[in-house]
């Protein structure tokens, strides 16, 4: 329950009730508060993943709420099922909140549930609405998703933040396979986002050349269509999983000649984010091949990444291509990126954002 104790003076308990509690937003923001001098941090976190997360949650919640009255509270992604109950348990405290994804835009503008999801977002956006405005401080993962909360759901400027995603730095010297072909390495899910359905397009395009493609989808309601692609088009050179264990993904990753950060989709949502695996991907120094984004954090196409249009099977495939036709400069591409990284999205300078945020909810 108590993640760190240090004789500071800022109590701070940061809160999770989700199906994934490791996610990476998580463990980078803890790693993060971790690092700040005169706090006290604790933690109220799920680690079952059904409905008992809830309960769970909440009973440690109530416990570090009335044993140490912290002075902060943030409720991690994602807290929209519980951020009414926190709130109402800490009148007279700071919240911050982080709106890393917004159940309302994701439904609405991304089709995450289709129709359906559609006529639930209606619903939705006043529950949403009131969490925001009850929150002292709204986090967010890039500046363009800072504007959409503030635009979408009429907040102050001045009340909303963005720290990026950033990525953990695993010093393990993961293993490193050798390759028979240019391998290239994607994980991810068949949400819209993504953009898979351009990947395997661009993969059809790529027929001439030896590459393989090492997919990790997960599994959901589209997977067997996407089996069923495959074998149709006979895609042999896609080798696909719907899940590995994290230190085997991280070794496909590091063994791979080209990963694929994206995203891909062409949704508003994509071209908003950084995405995690990329941060990920460049903190390992490995080449990074993302989707164009608006997010102007650096991002030079043949200097620290590659970058490919959105929605646009044909601008992939062409820079898979190059990459495979240029891998002499891969190398010295994915030094910048990791320069890049360490720049924008390491820990240290996320440390200082974060910082900065704490000193304004004070003032």
């Amino acid at each position: 329950m108590k993640r760190k104790s240090k004789n500071g003076s800022l109590k701070i308990c940061y809160v999770l009730s989700y199906r994934s509690p490791n996610y990476i937003r998580t463990e980078v923001l803890l790693s993060v508060l971790e690092s700040i001098p005169d706090t006290q941090l604790f933690v109220a976190r799920n680690s079952s993943k059904g409905i008992r997360r809830y309960f769970e949650t909440v009973l440690e919640f109530l416990k570090v709420r009335f044993k140490y009255d912290p002075d902060v509270y943030i409720i991690g992604f994602r807290g929209h099922e519980i951020a009414l109950i926190i709130r109402l348990f800490t009148l007279g405290r700071k919240i911050i909140f982080d709106e890393m994804v917004s159940p309302y835009d994701s439904l609405r503008n991304e089709r995450k549930a289709g129709f359906i999801g559609v006529l639930v977002s209606i619903l939705i956006y006043p529950f949403e609405w009131l969490i925001l405005h009850s929150s002292n401080i709204i986090l967010t993962d890039t500046p363009q998703h800072k504007h959409l909360v503030e635009g979408t759901f009429r907040v102050h400027k001045g009340k909303v933040k963005y720290i990026y995603v950033g990525a953990l730095e695993d010093r393990r010297n993961h293993p490193k396979r050798k390759n028979d072909r240019f391998t290239v390495f994607f994980y991810g899910t068949f949400l819209p986002l993504h953009g898979v359905e351009y990947i395997l397009d661009a993969v059809e395009r790529l027929r001439d050349l030896p590459i393989q493609f090492q997919l990790i989808v997960g599994k959901s309601r589209a997977y067997k269509s996407f089996i069923k692609r495959l074998q149709e088009n006979d895609l042999a050179n896609v080798e696909h999983h719907f899940w590995v264990q994290y230190d085997e993904l991280m070794t496909m990753a590091n063994s791979a000649d080209l990963t694929l950060g994206g995203p891909f989709g062409g949704t508003g949502q994509a071209g908003r984010i950084v995405t995690g695996k990329t941060n990920q991907f460049l903190s390992l120094g490995k080449p990074v091949l993302i989707g164009y984004s608006d997010v102007d954090v650096g991002f030079k196409d043949k200097e620290n990444c590659i970058v490919a249009e959105q929605a646009n099977p044909e601008s992939l495939a062409t820079q898979i291509r190059w990459a495979y036709e240029n891998q002499d400069k891969l190398k010295d591409i994915a030094q910048q990126g990791r320069t890049l990284f360490q720049e924008k999205f390491g820990l240290k300078k996320l440390s200082v954002d974060l910082v900065d945020i704490l000193n304004d909810l004070s003032t």
